[in-house]
């Protein structure tokens, strides 16, 4: 099932994100989607890239989900920064090997035509979107939805940044 929760990430723990983010931006740490995800995930995608946080980050981070899910406390949280990069998009999927995926904007701006919906299908299989909004967590949890992202268009005013968490058992 699908849930929004607004404000998930306090401004100062987004701030420490960037932190990081910003000191390892010319690092050569970056992940690539088209190398690392199931090809069925990525088709003909531009590039997300994908940058692992620092393991006290991801300390804090699970604790700000713990505190709002206890059943997450004894779990795996497998987390990862991303950028989409124009013409990058993720097809619809379901997240079947994970106990609970979630996604946490951290694109301080959207602009409608940009792209980079959260797509999913509800219980009578109609697609709803959610538009990137900062700071706000997705999670797909228990009867999990089949969801997609939207490509981003060529020319994006503000990039698609997130978080993406898989919790494992």
């Amino acid at each position: 099932m699908i849930k929004v929760f607004n404000n998930f990430l306090s401004e100062d723990l987004a701030k420490q994100i960037f932190n990081y983010v910003n000191a390892h931006a010319k690092s050569n740490v970056w992940g690539v989607s088209n190398l690392n995800y199931d090809p069925s995930l990525v088709e003909s995608s531009a590039a997300i890239l994908s940058l692992r946080l620092h393991e006290l980050l991801e300390k804090k981070i699970k604790r700000v989900y713990t505190n709002k899910f206890p059943e997450f406390k004894d779990k795996l949280f497998l987390m990862e920064y991303k950028i989409y990069s124009p013409l990058s998009y993720v097809t619809w999927h379901g997240d079947d090997m994970y106990l609970a995926g979630s996604t946490i904007y951290l694109n301080r701006n959207y602009y409608k035509n940009d792209g980079g919906l959260f797509l999913y299908k509800d219980k009578k299989n109609a697609i709803k979107g959610i538009e990137p909004k900062y700071r706000s967590m997705i999670l797909n949890y228990k009867d999990k939805n089949q969801h997609c992202v939207t490509m981003i268009s060529p020319g994006p005013k503000f990039l698609r940044e997130t978080l993406q968490i898989f919790i494992t058992e």
